[in-house]
């Protein structure tokens, strides 16, 4: 039976399609429209690396927070929770900006203007505040979690909840806004498990080393570590994690050498700087020390370098870290 919610649910849908027929007419992935009865193509239709059952999980829950006491009452505020789980689980969470969110939900066909309205962010607060309410009431118990991180329009989930979130997240992610660094957990190029270990251990020195050399303030290692052995794109990490440039690399070992490749990137992905260390294997904790060091000494100077440089990238990190593109690469 036909609801005012399920009739929001379509009417976003149809001018999402309109509007992306207008500005993107080659554009691939579209939502589905049709009358308020008719069938959810976009469930047919969505593709994600998340294993089916978690998917399902995903939606029921989103029905369940339909007929919720925090949203039952607010059709405005659910069609744009189900707009974005949408698009998140259709494959398309990377393109939920203000403007995609905007032009689908708030501005029929005429374009949306993040510079004159504000209907979006504000929306997205409201959001975010009725989903905390939910989950320290409601919803305490509930097994799966959706967020709707400060300053992305993409939300996440937590599969397995059985209770409130942990203080130890809650602190993390207290934490992790506002930050300007994040460093990646590295990733070992072998198969053996010391080397794998090693890579860990060579993410924890850094992340050691540049608290103790830079101003920047660095994404915890609780928040940062969530994307190890996860499939993930760098601009994806950016925005979830708020930050204004990511750090990665590999680690790889044969006989008496190691080497660590390392590249910085800005928050669309691109890589900004780069540089590769070799060293004699030696001790693991001493080779990770020996490795985190020669890194750090060889990083842009707006990381590590004077504290005008660093005031400098505070007061505009993201166009710093996108104009910087010093590599850096040791003689063999």
């Amino acid at each position: 039976m036909w609801s005012p919610v399920h009739g929001t649910e379509s009417n976003v849908r149809y001018r999402a399609q309109a509007c992306a027929q207008l500005r993107q007419p080659t554009a691939k992935a579209r939502v589905e429209t049709g009358a308020p009865t008719s069938s959810v193509a976009i469930r047919e239709a969505a593709v994600t690396d998340r294993p089916e059952f978690e998917v399902a999980l995903i939606r029921d829950h989103l029905e369940k927070l339909r007929s919720s006491t925090a949203f039952s009452r607010s059709s405005r505020l659910f069609a744009f929770l189900f707009y974005v789980v949408e698009e998140t689980l259709a494959g398309r969470g990377q393109t939920l900006k203000e403007l995609v969110v905007g032009d689908a939900l708030y501005s029929g066909c005429a374009p949306y203007d993040p510079r004159i309205v504000s209907t979006v962010r504000v929306e997205a607060r409201r959001l975010r505040r009725r989903l905390a309410d939910y989950y320290d009431r409601e919803g305490r118990t509930d097994p799966v979690r959706i967020d709707l991180p400060t300053g992305s329009y993409r939300p996440v989930f937590a599969t397995g909840v059985s209770g409130p979130m942990p203080d130890w997240r809650r602190k993390a992610e207290a934490q992790c806004l506002g930050a300007d660094l994040a460093i990646m957990p590295f990733r070992a190029l072998s198969t053996d498990a010391g080397d794998d270990s090693f890579a860990d251990g060579l993410t924890d020195e850094l992340i050691f080393a540049l608290e103790h050399r830079s101003q920047l303030k660095l994404a915890p290692r609780l928040m940062v570590f969530q994307y190890k052995n996860r499939a993930y794109s760098l601009s994806e990490a950016a925005e979830s994690l708020g930050v204004g440039a990511v750090l990665h690399g590999t680690f790889r070992s044969a006989g008496a050498r190691a080497r660590v490749t390392v590249e910085l990137s800005n928050p669309q992905g691109f890589v900004t700087w780069s540089v590769q260390v070799d060293e004699a294997t030696a001790e693991p904790i001493l080779l990770q020390e020996k490795l985190a060091g020669a890194i750090v000494a060889r990083m842009p100077e707006w990381i590590v370098g004077s504290p005008f440089m660093r005031s400098i990238w505070h007061l505009s990190p993201r166009a710093c870290a996108s104009t910087n593109t010093d590599r850096s690469t040791p003689a063999a």
